[in-house]
């Protein structure tokens, strides 16, 4: 187990969990984690659990070899005092987009204002999940380290207005449950040579994955 800086991805610690960390993912959906460690063992004398507990602030990060299958913020934690053990949970990085309202990046007058909606027109519906991501993104104070795909053109429009006050994670799923709307996956991953992890926004066209291949569940 690792444990990283949600806003820049840096690596600051490694956690021995006291038993198989559990998690969810999957297409479209925020997931979950949750990691159990013993906070008296020599093993995480080290390692100051509390200060990792921070709601959003770090994010643990769940790893076999080189291959991350879940990592996310922090949300919660639990303490049992009998057994010194530390529960911390959470979910991917889509629960972060889930506590940011979607406005328009040059607005910040007042919400009711047009200078805080967001006109998207010409593109793709993945294209517009993109943009929306990027516009959040935008925002001073705002950057993850999450990689977005290329830009798309299209037909397709929207409109969102900043008075609704609704989240980022809101409008990507409601553009995923449309007639072909795009399945999306943020796939988190260690940076080649760094001490950082990032995470990739994957984005289907409308589904993830090449269709042409003969589908295989290997694990």
């Amino acid at each position: 187990m690792l444990v990283a800086e949600t806003l820049t991805g840096k690596i600051v610690a490694d956690v021995i969990p006291s038993q198989p960390p559990s998690y969810e993912r999957a297409i479209n959906e925020k997931g979950s984690w949750s990691v159990s460690a013993l906070v008296h063992s020599s093993a995480n004398s080290s390692v100051d659990l509390h200060t990792f507990t921070q709601t959003g602030k770090y994010s643990w990060v769940i790893a076999y070899g080189d291959h991350i299958t879940q990592a996310g913020p922090v949300w919660s934690y639990q303490f049992d005092e009998a057994s010194a053990k530390l529960t911390v949970t959470g979910s991917s990085l889509g629960s972060f987009l889930d506590k940011r309202v979607l406005r328009n990046p040059s607005g910040h007058t007042a919400i009711v204002d047009p200078s805080e909606d967001l006109i998207y027109t010409n593109r793709t519906l993945r294209g517009i999940m993109r943009a929306l991501v990027l516009d959040n993104l935008r925002q001073d104070g705002y950057m993850l380290p999450l990689d977005l795909p290329e830009t798309e053109i299209g037909t397709a429009s929207r409109t969102y207005y900043g008075y609704d006050l609704a989240t980022v994670w809101s409008r990507m799923d409601d553009l995923a449950k449309v007639i072909d709307g795009p399945e999306f996956d943020l796939q988190p991953y260690f940076v080649s040579g760094s001490n950082y992890v990032r995470w990739q926004m994957l984005i289907g066209g409308p589904l993830l994955g090449n269709q042409e291949t003969t589908a295989v569940w290997d694990y």
